[in-house]
């Protein structure tokens, strides 16, 4: 074999070479970028009301699931008049009485703990909900199935407050958490809705 056509075969192994090399690097690389997006996948829990079967008619103290998730509604139903303050079709209605307040509470827990807890209220509109004394709810937390409670941040008064207002506290949490909401002082019947209920993963 002469020079050239050694030369030439040489030639042509590096370039099959590099081009092996290559399509196996970029082939690691899509493998890679497919892991990680993997990893980065959220599972941020938003309980908005709107879905199939998230209907409560009644005050009376009862279990809903709402995205995917248990909760009881105690002296709380899912509201859907126009005097119900919602982003869409449905929302939370409390109704508040000192005898037997109105509590909303996770039955399950968040397994990828809680990095912000989020969500909207505002006073009902129905007759004497502008009223005194407005309510005064709380949002708080559990890291024990519900055993004890912490609250999150201050109490939140929902004097003049009729148009949806965002609470939002960040929290920072791993492992297993559950929320609830609950009003802890008013005029008995007074009525507030919370809708768009958000928690974000920790992290």
């Amino acid at each position: 074999m002469n020079t050239s056509r050694i030369a030439f075969v040489m030639t042509a192994l590096f370039i099959l070479i590099t081009i092996f090399s290559v399509t196996t690097t970029l082939e690691s690389m899509q493998v890679n970028d497919n892991n990680t997006e993997i990893t980065n996948q959220r599972t941020d829990y938003l309980v908005d009301f709107e879905g199939d079967g998230e209907t409560k008619a009644s005050y009376a103290s009862g279990d809903v699931n709402l995205s995917g998730k248990d909760w009881n509604l105690d002296n709380v139903l899912i509201g859907t008049t126009d005097s119900d303050r919602k982003f869409g079709e449905r929302s939370a209605r409390f109704r508040h009485q000192s005898a037997l307040a109105g509590t909303m509470t996770m039955l399950e827990d968040k397994d990828s703990g809680l990095g912000t807890l989020s969500f909207y209220y505002a006073r009902s509109g129905f007759s004497n909900d502008n009223q005194p004394t407005a309510p005064i709810i709380v949002a708080e937390y559990s890291t024990d199935q519900g055993n004890e409670w912490i609250q999150l941040g201050n109490d939140i008064s929902l004097d003049g407050v009729d148009e949806l207002t965002l609470f939002s506290y960040t929290v920072n949490l791993e492992g297993n958490v559950r929320v609830r909401i609950r009003s802890i002082a008013g005029s008995d019947g007074r009525r507030f809705n919370i809708d768009d209920i958000l928690l974000t993963d920790y992290g």
